[in-house]
Parts: C-alpha cells; structure tokens; sequence
C-alpha cells in the first residue's frame, strides 16, 4: 500500500499542472520566503475557519446534478473533500478546467472539521480561485509564469486596492478646454486629474498635438506629475 501511494504521489507531484501551480505560489510571493515549504498544508489547519492558501491536486469530480460538484483533494500531506459552487463551475474561464488531476489555487477557504485525526472539508466558491491549471496543460517556463496572472473579480465584501486597479485599466484622463488664447497657461483647474497638473499653450499651440472637437473644443492628453 505505500508503494502504491508513493507511486501515486511521484504521479501526482510531477505533473506538469502541478509544476504549474509550485512555480506560480513561489514567483508570485503568494507564500513565505516564496517557498512553497512554507505553505499551510490540509493537514496542519489545527483549529481554522478559513485556510489562507491551499495548493491541491484534483483527485476526483463528481458533478451533484444541481450545478455544484463534489471533488477530492490532494496536497502534499493529505486528500479531502470538498463542494465546488455552481457559479466555479459554470466560470467562463476556468469552470472547465476543474476536472481530474488538475491543480487549484485557492485563497480564504471555508474549512469544516478540525479533528486533526479527520480530512478537513473545503467549500470552494467562485471568489476561493486564484488559478486553475488544466491537466494537459504544457510544462511552465519563466516567461510564461511571469505572464501568468492571478484571477481578480471584483466581488461585494472583498477588499481589492481600487487605485491599483484604476491605474491598469483607466486611460490618462482628459481636459476639455473651450477657448484658446495665445501663450494662455491652465494651472490646478478644477477640471483638471489632479491639483498640481499643467497645461501650457503657447503661440504655436492651434499647430501641436491635440484633438479639435468639431464644437470647438480641444481634448489634451494629460498626466499629472509624480508625487
């Protein structure tokens, strides 16, 4: 029986899913010292609520006819159940990818059971997932962890730094002058990103870069100074 679980193990732990989600946790910092060593395994939860992270393999699916799935999992020092929410499951972009030895990374889970002699048993939600890698998926490479991002929903209740994402995904802003005047100089308008932004027009200015609104106004591209 230990050989056999031994086999299974060395299986298990040099897939490429897995080799997937190890490089992932220690490039990205997602565990101490970026050591996946360092990690909370199933087995040490003692007394928790939620695990902080999980790093599993998945075992078996047994999808429960009413859009949830049940599943077993797997990390380095034990196997547990868990349910899979419907809305997982049914995700655009990774809800297919949960199948059998496929590698999850998961953060915050709800954790049942806390005889240390008895599997924990996980409820995994939609916004649990941090990356899911698919079991034929090629062997990874720096470049292609480097590429690789965690899943970000913007979910009610959770925490995310707005500015980090606002940064990202929002173009440099705009101001919308209505005149123009020669050597005019706009400073710390209200109209303005932010209260130390500039914008010099100078006698050349109806020749520059800018956009003429066939109102009559002129869109500048503008960027605040560093802070």
């Amino acid at each position: 029986m230990r050989e056999i679980a031994a086999a299974g193990d060395a299986r298990d732990f040099n897939s490429n899913a897995w080799k997937w989600a190890r490089r992932f946790v220690e490039y990205h910092g997602l565990v101490a010292e970026g050591d996946i060593k360092n990690l909370i395994l199933l087995s040490s939860r003692k007394s928790m609520e939620k695990i902080p992270l999980v790093v599993c393999v998945v075992k078996e699916c047994h999808p429960n006819g009413l859009g949830d799935m049940s599943i077993v999992i797997k990390d380095p020092s034990t196997i547990a159940k868990a349910s899979v929410h419907k809305k997982a499951v049914m995700d655009p972009e990774f809800g297919s990818h949960i199948t059998v030895e496929a590698s999850l990374i998961l953060k915050n889970v709800s954790c049942f059971g806390h005889n240390p002699w008895v599997p924990p048993y996980l409820n995994i939600t939609v916004c649990n997932i941090v990356k899911v890698f698919k079991n034929d998926i090629s062997p990874p490479t720096d470049h292609k962890v480097e590429a690789s991002m965690p899943v970000v929903r913007n979910y009610p209740g959770e925490y995310l730094d707005v500015d980090d994402i606002l940064k990202k995904l929002v173009p440099p802003p705009k101001v919308v002058i209505t005149g123009y005047h020669e050597d005019t100089s706009v400073v710390g308008s209200s109209s303005l990103p932010c209260s130390n932004a500039t914008i010099s027009l100078g006698a050349d200015s109806p020749h520059g870069n800018y956009d003429a609104n066939p109102d009559g106004a002129t869109t500048f591209d503008v960027e605040c100074p560093d802070s």
